[in-house]
């Protein structure tokens, strides 16, 4: 009777104990990291169409780059070396846009969630004061 009894109650707590792992992959991460990936390459692309195969210039952690004008210009940081370019290649008033893309980026916000790095729209909020020359408090 004994054994039984502790049948019933072992039985139950073996059962609920499923040896069965866990699933801890989701295919839903995957797809899209995966589209990503293809988006990317597509913005690659469409750039190396307009600046060229070796002017291909991408944002990254230690690299800023924002192009506007259509893809006509461009401006790149490089927090590494400490080195700010900015480029376009004409159009109709080509210093009228290396005006504006040096204003916009000397003035550009602190706020990185602000900025569409891979779209060509140029609606970066100025700033009073340029963050590059401040110092840490």
């Amino acid at each position: 009777m004994k054994k039984i009894l502790l049948l019933l109650i072992i039985a139950p707590l073996l059962i609920s104990c499923s040896s069965k792992p866990t699933k801890t992959f989701e295919p839903d991460y995957s797809k899209d990291t995966n589209a990503f990936d293809i988006l990317m390459g597509q913005f690659a692309n469409n750039i190396e169409m307009i600046w060229g195969m070796q002017e291909v210039l991408i944002a990254g952690p230690k690299d800023y780059v924002k192009y506007t004008d259509a893809y006509r210009t461009r401006s790149h940081i490089n927090f590494e070396a400490g080195t700010i370019t900015i480029e376009t290649l004409g159009g109709d008033a080509p210093q009228f846009q290396l005006h504006k893309a040096i204003v916009t980026t000397l003035l550009m916000g602190e706020d990185p969630g602000s900025i569409d790095l891979y779209s060509d729209v140029n609606n970066i909020p100025h700033s009073t004061e340029p963050f590059f020359i401040r110092t840490s408090t």
